[in-house]
C-alpha cells in the first residue's frame, strides 16, 4: 500500500491522524484549565510574585477557552492540532514562568516536570515537541537564575533531576512518536487488507450473504419457493479452442463474460459461477422478488444480442464466430454457501437441473425457456412454443423460444427495448 504512495502523501495522511488524536486531548485539557483558578489562594501564600502568577493562571483559563473555540471553527484545516499546540505552548510557558519565579519551590517544580513529560504522549510532531520542551525549560532556567536564588543542596539536587528529566523526555518523545507512527501504519495496512478481503468476498458472494458470513461465520441454507436460473453455453467451444491460440481464446472469453457481468448487474441479477465456457446466473435470490423471471429473460436476450453483435464484427474474417445457447427455468431451489477455504454461493434442486437441460436442448442464438417461466413472462414477450422436447435424464419438457418483447410493449415495435407501457406492467408486478 505505502509503495503506491509518495512520501508527501504518507506524511499528510499521518498528520491527519495526529489531528484526529489531538481533538480529545485538546478538549480535555481545555476543560481542565478551568480548575487552575482554584490554585490562586495557594499561589498567594507560596510565591513572592502572586500578581504575575495569578495573571498567568487566569491567562491559561482564557487560552483554554480560545482552544475550545478553535476546535469548533468550521473549514479550518488541522484545527485540532492547532488548538492543542496553542494550548500546550501557553501551558509550558506559564508553568516555566511560575516555577522559575517560585525559585524552584518543590511545590511547583514537581508539577512542572510532570507537564514536561506529558509532551512524550502528546500527538504533536516530534520537532514541535522538542522545540516546546527546550524553549520552556530554557525559559525556566533563565527566570530561575535571574532571581539569584540561594542554591541549597536540595535545590541543586532538584535542578540536576530536572536536567535528567528533560533529556529522558526528549528521548521518550522520539520513541513514542515512532511507536505511534508504526501503530498507525499497521492499523492502516490491516484496514486496507480488511477492505480488500471484504471486496473479494463481495465479488464471490452476494452482499447479504457476505454480511451474514462476516457476522456469524456461516450462512444458513435457504429454500426459495420461486427463483429463476439461467445457463449459457457457447456452441462448439471445444472446436474453437483448437483453432485459437490459448491467449486469444482466454481474452475473448474474458471479454464475453465481463460483458455478461455488466448485463446481469443492470437487471439486478446474481452471477453464480462460470464453468469453462458456461455462465450461470439467477434472479429472485438471495432476496426474493416478484420480477425475477422477467429480469432473467431480459438479461438473456441482451446477452444473445451482444454475442450476435460480436459475431457481426468478425464476420468474414478468419476468426471463428461464437454462437450461444441460453436455457431459462423458474421454480423452487435451495441456495447457500459451500466450502471453507474458497467460498461459493450455489444453488441446488431439480429446477436447476431443468435449466441446464433447457440450455443443452436449446437453439443457438435463442433464449429457450420452460413452461414455468413462460407462465410468468408470457404477457411481456413474443414466444414460440416448441412443444415437448426430449431432454437428457428429464424425459420430455415443454419448451418455448423467446422472440422478443411484445411489439406493443417495445419501443418502435422492434421487440428490443421496453417502452413505458412495459414499465407500467412491470412495476405493477413488482409492487405485489
Amino acid at each position: 500500500m505505502f509503495g503506491q504512495l509518495g512520501h508527501e502523501e504518507v506524511a499528510l495522511s499521518y498528520t491527519k491522524e495526529l489531528d484526529r488524536q489531538s481533538r480529545i486531548i485538546a478538549l480535555f485539557a481545555s476543560f481542565i484549565s478551568l480548575t487552575w483558578l482554584l490554585y490562586i489562594p495557594i499561589d498567594i501564600k507560596l510565591n513572592e510574585y502572586p500578581d504575575i502568577i495569578i495573571f498567568l493562571r487566569i491567562g491559561l483559563t482564557v487560552v483554554g477557552i480560545i482552544s475550545l473555540i478553535i476546535l469548533f471553527i468550521p473549514h479550518l484545516h488541522y484545527r485540532n492540532l492547532i488548538a492543542l499546540m496553542f494550548y500546550a505552548s501557553y501551558l509550558l510557558v506559564a508553568t516555566a514562568v511560575i516555577t522559575g519565579l517560585s525559585g524552584g519551590n518543590p511545590a511547583y517544580i514537581g508539577g512542572y516536570l510532570f507537564i514536561l513529560m506529558l509532551l512524550a504522549v502528546a500527538p504533536l510532531p516530534v520537532i514541535i515537541c522538542w522545540f516546546l520542551l527546550i524553549f520552556s525549560y530554557s525559559l525556566f532556567i533563565i527566570i530561575f537564575f535571574s532571581g539569584s536564588p540561594e542554591i541549597t543542596d536540595t535545590l541543586s539536587y532538584s535542578l540536576r533531576d530536572s536536567v535528567n528529566v528533560v533529556v529522558v523526555d526528549a528521548i521518550f518523545i522520539y520513541f513514542t512518536s515512532r511507536m505511534r507512527y508504526s501503530s498507525w501504519k499497521k492499523s492502516i495496512i490491516i484496514t486496507k487488507e480488511k477492505e480488500k478481503n471484504n471486496e473479494l468476498l463481495l465479488n464471490i458472494l452476494p452482499n447479504p450473504i457476505a454480511k451474514e458470513l462476516q457476522k456469524s461465520g456461516f450462512v444458513k441454507p435457504v429454500f426459495h419457493k420461486s427463483a429463476t436460473v439461467v445457463f449459457t453455453d457457447f456452441v462448439g467451444f471445444s472446436w474453437i479452442s483448437e483453432i485459437l491460440d490459448p491467449e486469444t481464446l482466454i481474452n475473448k472469453l474474458d471479454r464475453m463474460f465481463k460483458q455478461f457481468d455488466l448485463i446481469i448487474d443492470k437487471f439486478h441479477l446474481e452471477k453464480l459461477k462460470t464453468i469453462g465456457d458456461s455462465y450461470m446466473y439467477a434472479g429472485g435470490l438471495p432476496d426474493d422478488n416478484t420480477t425475477h423471471a422477467i429480469d432473467a429473460v431480459l438479461a438473456a436476450m441482451e446477452i444473445v444480442r451482444f454475442v450476435h453483435h460480436e459475431n457481426e464484427l468478425i464476420r468474414g474474417q478468419a476468426s471463428p464466430t461464437w454462437e450461444i445457447r441460453v436455457g431459462v427455468n423458474t421454480g423452487g431451489m435451495m441456495a447457500g454457501v459451500v466450502g471453507q477455504k474458497k467460498f461459493i454461493y450455489d444453488i441446488w434442486g431439480d429446477s436447476v437441473n431443468v435449466a441446464s437441460r433447457l440450455e443443452s436442448s436449446g437453439v443457438k442464438g435463442m433464449v429457450n425457456i420452460s413452461s414455468s417461466t413462460y407462465d410468468i413472462v408470457k404477457d411481456f414477450f413474443e414466444v414460440d412454443n416448441r412443444g415437448m422436447i426430449s431432454a437428457k435424464s428429464k424425459g420430455e419438457i415443454n419448451m418455448y423460444l423467446v422472440r422478443g418483447i411484445k411489439k406493443e410493449l417495445s419501443k418502435d415495435g422492434l421487440g428490443i427495448e421496453p417502452n413505458d407501457l412495459f414499465c407500467e406492467l412491470y412495476c405493477s408486478i413488482k409492487r405485489k
